[in-house]
């Protein structure tokens, strides 16, 4: 049983290593459609959004947030909302972020909120 389970450890672990550099490949190839799926389904959901960045598949990438770690690529998406004027939906992109200098432009430019800026300064300096 127990050598088994290492062969079967060993194969998965291989098995993972073959898809991971199958799908930078396809990644190089520009086949960002593909390539944004792939990532999707393995849980690769940084790369998967990185993907669907370059597809400006701005809907997909905002099914992601909750599993992107990344503060780069909740600022792209922030930033994408504001063009298309969806300032509540970019703010909170700038809060997953921690970009309070836009988390307090857009309260106050566009959300009229200050008692927001207000809250974002106190935490931000505790």
């Amino acid at each position: 049983m127990c050598r088994n389970t290492r062969i079967n450890e060993s194969m998965y672990y291989k098995y993972i290593h073959a898809f991971y550099k199958y799908f930078n490949f396809i990644t190089v190839l520009q086949q960002f459609n593909e390539a944004a799926l792939l990532y999707e389904k393995a849980e690769y959901f940084d790369k998967a959004a990185s993907a669907y960045i370059k597809l400006k598949n701005w809907q997909k990438v905002g099914q992601l947030l909750p599993q992107i770690s990344s503060a780069k690529i909740n600022i792209q998406y922030a930033k994408a909302k504001e063009v298309e004027g969806k300032y509540e939906e970019a703010a909170k992109a700038y809060e997953t972020a921690k970009d309070y200098e836009n988390i307090i432009r857009i309260n106050l430019e566009y959300l009229n909120n200050p008692g927001k800026v207000i809250n974002i300064n106190k935490a931000s300096c505790i």
